[in-house]
């Protein structure tokens, strides 16, 4: 099996208004080892609305964790063992890349301040962490699960970032020997959308269709990427929140034989 996977970071309408940028990123992508297994690793960042390069600051996050994962998968011939990665210094080379960014600018790392989720899914384990809200959710023969529940802040509408102080206190890490077979991982301008409160945990009707449409499509991964946008965009979703949102969405798919054709999104 292998992996067919999409993202995307859109504005939300309240930045659209504004005039701001869009504050969200995002990367995935296939590492393949040397051992021959491919991992699949999601990155998503949310800037603060308070911090003035927060764009910066999540693109930035994005690119440092996943050219961490990156490195720690490549060295070495054996299969990588998740349970061995170093969270924290992965922490380490994300606040180091925004502080010399922010050395370059003349500004402070706080102006780069932004969350930070981070998943690395192998054949037969999984390693994921997080520092903030928005969330990563798994499916696997178990089900589907919450794997962090999004962590506010001390106060309403605040979380914790990559350039606190402390935010290595803040940091939440979880290896599990799960075989995964979808993921999603989330910005905090889906949360109200994709998980149940009351249960802590995902919300069905929100991620059935949408890893159901990932699974079936069939078109090109350009018009996989333009669907997904188009969705994120919708009425159906700006009518539930104006901030910017990231979406990354992966399912395994059989190799062999080909699967319905799909071509319209949830």
């Amino acid at each position: 099996m292998s992996w067919r996977f999409v993202n995307s970071s859109i504005p939300g309408t309240s930045h659209l208004e504004s005039g701001a940028l869009c504050q969200d990123v995002s990367i995935v992508g296939i590492i393949s080892c040397p051992s021959g297994e491919d991992v699949l690793v999601a990155v998503a960042s949310d800037g603060a609305g308070s911090a003035s390069l927060a764009h910066i600051g999540a693109a930035t996050a994005c690119s440092a964790a996943f050219e961490n994962v990156k490195t720690f998968l490549v060295i070495g011939d054996e299969a990588p063992d998740l349970a061995s990665f170093n969270a924290q210094q992965l922490l380490r080379d994300v606040r180091l890349a925004i502080t010399d960014r922010a050395e370059i600018d003349g500004m402070t790392s706080r102006d780069f301040a932004c969350t930070l989720l981070v998943a690395a899914v192998s054949d037969t384990s999984s390693m994921f962490l997080q520092i903030g809200d928005g969330a990563i959710v798994i499916g696997s023969e178990r089900g589907r699960r919450v794997v962090f529940w999004p962590e506010a802040g001390e106060y309403a509408n605040m979380t914790y970032f990559v350039t606190d102080e402390r935010a290595g206190a803040h940091l939440q890490v979880s290896v599990v020997a799960d075989v995964v077979s979808e993921i999603a991982v989330f910005t905090d301008g889906l949360q109200r959308l994709a998980l149940r409160y009351d249960e802590r945990c995902p919300h069905d009707p929100f991620f059935a269709p949408l890893f159901q449409s990932v699974r079936t499509w069939t078109a090109s991964q350009e018009g996989l990427i333009s669907a997904l946008a188009t969705w994120m965009e919708s009425d159906a979703v700006n009518s539930r929140t104006d901030d910017d949102k990231t979406l990354i969405v992966g399912v395994r798919v059989v190799n062999s034989g080909p699967e319905p054709h799909h071509d319209n999104f949830v």
